[in-house]
């Protein structure tokens, strides 16, 4: 999980969740933020997010929303946008990716974001890493999403997911049993 000199976030897409509203990006947070097991998420949040969010102000508009994207439980009464938010879902969609991109952007270290089994992921933490990835051109970001099949391609084709980023397919081809039984997958 640790690479020198630069922040890892490393999200994974679960059947069991597929397709639940930021759920790759939940996941990728909830690891990097060491907030599975965690008895206090929300200070936990509040410490990590800090790393990037140096200025208190800021961070105070940003933590709920980034919460939000977590899993974390924030009181309406912690953040007015939050509060005006919950009630109009694309204003809510609107203040995430704003705070998302915000704690991106304060990030000090290069950035890697990995997201494996994406098939198994969802179209709000697709578009949210879109227009990251397009607001922060000139930072350093690279993400490298793995999935089976086609299916971003698939997807972007019918809802313009990736559309507008600057990426390249590696296609896979299937493993043949030699491969497999090389990495142990075969019978297990």
């Amino acid at each position: 999980d640790e690479v020198r000199d630069a922040e890892v976030l490393y999200g994974r897409g679960d059947a069991v969740a597929a397709g639940a509203p930021f759920m790759l990006i939940a996941s990728a947070l909830r690891r990097s933020a060491g907030l599975d097991g965690c008895v206090d998420e929300r200070a936990q949040l509040d410490a990590y997010v800090a790393r990037a969010l140096t200025d208190p102000a800021v961070r105070a508009r940003h933590l709920p929303l980034l919460g939000v994207l977590a899993g974390v439980h924030f009181d309406d009464a912690a953040s007015e946008i939050l509060r005006s938010a919950r009630s109009d879902p694309e204003l809510l969609a609107e203040a995430v990716k704003n705070a998302f991109v915000a704690w991106l952007k304060a990030l000090a270290k290069p950035t890697l974001i990995v997201l494996e089994d994406v098939h198994w992921g969802d179209v709000p933490s697709l578009r949210l890493i879109e227009s990251a990835l397009a607001l922060l051109s000139e930072r350093p970001l690279l993400l490298l999403a793995l999935a089976r099949n086609l299916l971003p391609a698939e997807r972007s084709a019918r809802d313009g997911t990736w559309s507008r980023s600057p990426f390249f397919w590696v296609p896979g081809h299937p493993m043949i049993e030699l491969g497999s039984r090389r990495l142990g997958i075969v019978g297990h």
